[in-house]
């Protein structure tokens, strides 16, 4: 990532509760962003090294906070923090170091997040091999490199190879992807994210 300034990181917050009112996050006892709808990615912001107490509350209930902890944030990272669960139940804080660096020549680099909160763990195919087992909720898979194509994605539950989901991407050479599923199952939905750039939905 070019002038990238390695003294602080960037952060960014995802709202992965399905059907979740928006979401407000608290840094320290301010407010950061406000109303992030489900499935909303905030953009990047700096923040310096230090410790957070970070609480997100829903938009319309600013008593009480449904989630906080603390965290740290360290030094020339790129970090996405997912807000996962689902409202009323137990959430949780899925912490993802992204990649700053792409690859070179017609490579990019590729993962997989589960982010289904009611979801079976799944196994990952590309172009019919697989990549990735018994990916279980919350899991977020290495990044491996990929050659600049299109490619036929499937997704099958792990227990019994069962087709739960089926979708082509395009994958651009020089390239930092991460696929998110996001909802409960039976109408989760994949997206598609070229990290430290923008967000869109892909089946």
């Amino acid at each position: 990532m070019r002038n990238f300034d390695k003294d602080h990181s960037l952060v960014r917050i995802i709202n992965a509760i399905p059907q979740s009112r928006g979401l407000d996050i608290n840094l320290n006892g301010k407010t950061l962003f406000r109303d992030i709808s489900f499935t909303d990615f905030t953009p990047y912001v700096y923040m310096p090294p230090g410790e957070y107490l970070l609480e997100v509350y829903t938009s319309q209930d600013k008593t009480e906070p449904i989630f906080k902890k603390d965290i740290k944030i360290g030094k020339d990272k790129l970090l996405s923090l997912a807000i996962a669960g689902n409202e009323g139940d137990k959430i949780s804080l899925i912490r993802m170091k992204d990649d700053k660096e792409a690859p070179e020549g017609n490579l990019s680099k590729v993962r997989f997040v589960h982010l289904v909160p009611n979801g079976k763990p799944v196994n990952i195919l590309l172009d019919g091999n697989t990549y990735a087992y018994d990916v279980s909720y919350k899991d977020v898979t290495p990044y491996i490199d990929l050659e600049g194509k299109v490619y036929d994605i499937e997704i099958e539950l792990s227990q019994n190879n069962q087709l739960i989901r089926k979708l082509r991407v395009n994958i651009r050479p020089n390239k930092v992807y991460t696929f998110y599923a996001m909802g409960n199952k039976p109408n989760f939905q994949i997206f598609q994210s070229s990290d430290g750039s923008v967000l869109r939905k892909k089946g």
